[in-house]
């Protein structure tokens, strides 16, 4: 993980700890690197709820 990636994972993690119960730094870690990467957000989404 880059400086870039961690950075976004903390404001993400942030956020969503916020809005949905059980949302982990890793969950926010994968959903920074997608939307880094230019990932589908909802099917990145879609596997981190299961």
């Amino acid at each position: 993980m880059d400086e870039l990636i961690a950075v976004e994972a903390a404001r993400t993690q942030h956020k969503m700890k916020k809005v949905i119960d059980g949302w982990e730094l890793a969950d926010s870690i994968v959903y920074s690197t997608g939307a880094i990467k230019k990932a589908d957000l909802q099917l990145v989404m879609s596997i981190l709820k299961n």
